[in-house]
This record gives structure tokens, C-alpha cells and sequence, in this order.
């Protein structure tokens, strides 16, 4: 447990501990779960003498969610920043990248992570 987690815990209880008739009126708050695949676009930007965009984004995906079978209409490169993931792309073996390692699919290839 982290400094600050520890920190709150305590607090925590010892407010329940000091006022125990405000601990039975508590009503839990709704929490919203995490989205299984979450995309944030860090950058988009215009290729030099071409006419090709290059877009940069952060996908976070949680445990055991696939994203579906799609395509992308350019090549794609990945990297793993935590975690790992299965990546399988039509025509190969399904392949397992960790932390610290890279991938690319084709343009308009069919596959899923």
C-alpha cells in the first residue's frame, strides 16, 4: 500500500471511529467502471510532401477485452507501454507483445487485439 493510500485509510476510519451514527447514514456513491478500450489522440499531424497524416494515440484496454476484427486504412506501429497484448492479424499466428515491445499491421489488414 502506497504512503497515500495508508493515509486515507486511516482517516477513514477514524472518522467512523469518532462518529460512528454518521457511518450508518453513509449512502455508497455509483461508481462508473472503467471502459474496456479507452483512446486518446496525443497528436495528429500533417507528413511533409505527401499527402499522408500520421496520428499518434494512447489505447489503453482493459484485462481480457478484445477489440474486434477492424482495419485501419495506413500501416499501423505500436508499442507496448505496460501490460501485454495478443494481437492477431489475419493470415498469422496470434503473437503475445510485453512491455517494451513494438508491433505493426499492414494497412487495411484485417485484425484484433
Amino acid at each position: 500500500m502506497s504512503h497515500l493510500a495508508s493515509v486515507l485509510c486511516v482517516a477513514a476510519l477514524s472518522t467512523v471511529v469518532a462518529a460512528p451514527s454518521l457511518a450508518q447514514d453513509l449512502t455508497p456513491i455509483p461508481v462508473d467502471p472503467m471502459p474496456p478500450i479507452t483512446r486518446s489522440v496525443l497528436q495528429t499531424l500533417e507528413v511533409p510532401a505527401s499527402t499522408i497524416e500520421a496520428t499518434l494515440v494512447l489505447v489503453d484496454i482493459s484485462p481480457n477485452v478484445a477489440a474486434g476484427r477492424h482495419t485501419h486504412p495506413g500501416t499501423v506501429s505500436a508499442y507496448v507501454v505496460y501490460g501485454s497484448i495478443e494481437v492477431e492479424i489475419d493470415g498469422e499466428a496470434k503473437k503475445r507483445f510485453a512491455a517494451g515491445e513494438s508491433f505493426t499491421v499492414p494497412a487495411n489488414t484485417i485484425h484484433d487485439e
